[in-house]
């Protein structure tokens, strides 16, 4: 569904570039005919990828933390964590690796924040493909609320 949206977006994108960029049928004689045809087939390609740029980047952005297929809510244990070999703004990213589910997966590159709300041992809360329990991704807001809530809750 989300594709056919981002297509009709880019023709309707297209089309409207068009309308709008067209060269007018007097620059012909200017330009000559190739180039002509040049200045009109620009706009049309122009608009109709940044059309589909953006919204691509736009559906992108309604799903950066869970997937249509990730509806299986579970609770994981943190095995370890270890230094990613990634860094964001200098600061280091963390691999964490969490048993949930009968499973064991290393979720990478997880924000600095996780290793200094998380510690090994913390349950935390993980969303999986019931068809794929490996395509999973780790609720980080969702992890460090339950452990500030059980902590809260100990005499």
């Amino acid at each position: 569904m989300k594709q056919q949206l981002q297509i009709v977006i880019a023709i309707l994108t297209g089309i409207a570039g068009y309308r709008i960029f067209s060269p007018s049928p007097d620059q012909k004689e200017f330009f000559g005919s190739v180039g002509y045809y040049l200045l009109t087939a620009m706009p049309i390609v122009m608009s109709t990828f940044a059309g589909y740029s953006i919204s691509k980047l736009l559906m992108g952005m309604s799903s950066l933390t869970r997937h249509e297929k990730q509806t299986l809510r579970c609770t994981g244990i943190i095995k370890d964590f270890d230094y990613s070999s990634m860094r964001v703004n200098g600061k280091p990213r963390f691999d964490i690796r969490i048993a949930y589910h009968g499973n064991t997966k290393v979720f990478k590159n997880q924000e600095p924040r996780s290793h200094l709300k998380l510690t090994e041992g913390d349950k935390v809360v993980i969303f999986a493909n019931p068809k794929d329990i490996n395509d999973a991704f780790l609720d980080l807001d969702a992890s460090i609320e339950l452990k500030e809530h059980s902590l809260g809750s100990k005499p």
